[in-house]
């Protein structure tokens, strides 16, 4: 049986400084806060809309995981956005003084 996916729900990350990341995505993505009680500590979502992150602190005891690293590494995710909004994002980062690439990811459905 077929089915649609509506949206990208939210992406669970493991972040080594979770008040870091925090601070960042709300700075640079501009997304929002939210937690419910019944959660307990964790995870901490941060949304724009209906989409959003879930943050979970990093197991800093994995053996895969190098301690002296500042990020736990993941290869990307994704926002879909207008144009205009894009544009506008550009003009943010680069005030900001952020480091970004910009993929084209329409080859994957070409």
């Amino acid at each position: 049986m077929n089915f649609e996916i509506e949206h990208l729900d939210h992406v669970a990350l493991n972040v080594k400084g979770l008040e870091v990341s925090i601070a960042w995505y709300q700075k640079v993505l501009g997304l929002k806060k939210y937690k419910l009680a019944k959660w307990g500590e964790f995870p901490i979502f941060l949304l724009a809309g209906k989409t959003g992150l879930a943050l979970f602190p990093a197991n800093l005891k994995d053996p895969f995981l190098d301690p002296a690293s500042n990020s736990i590494k993941i290869e990307h995710f994704s926002f879909n956005v207008t144009n205009a909004n894009f544009s506008k994002a550009v003009k943010k980062y680069d005030a900001l003084g952020l480091s970004y690439e910009v993929k084209d990811h329409f080859y994957l459905y070409r």
